[in-house]
C-alpha cells in the first residue's frame, strides 16, 4: 500500500482534522482516509448535476435568474 505525503498541510487545518478524527474515534489515518473514499464515491459527473438543474429549471417555469441578478446581488449593500 503506498504512503501519502501531504505537504504544507495548514496547523489549523491538521488540528481540525486530528479533532474530527477524535470525534468520530478513528486514528488520524484512518479518518483521512474515511474522507478520501467518500469524496471519490460521492463525485458526480458535471453531466448528471446539469441534467438535474434542467429538470428542476423546467419544474419551475418563469423563475430565473440571471448572472445580472447573482452580480446585483452580490455587491448590494457595498460602497
Amino acid at each position: 500500500m503506498p504512503d501519502v505525503t501531504i505537504r504544507n498541510l495548514p496547523d489549523v487545518f491538521y488540528q481540525e482534522l486530528r479533532g474530527a478524527a477524535s470525534a468520530a474515534g478513528r486514528s488520524f489515518d484512518e479518518h483521512v482516509i474515511h474522507l478520501l473514499r467518500t469524496a471519490v464515491r460521492n463525485r458526480r459527473d458535471p453531466r448528471q448535476i446539469l441534467a438535474r438543474a434542467a429538470v428542476l429549471r423546467a419544474s419551475m417555469p418563469g423563475v430565473w435568474v440571471t448572472q445580472a441578478d447573482v452580480d446585483r446581488l452580490k455587491n448590494e449593500g457595498r460602497a
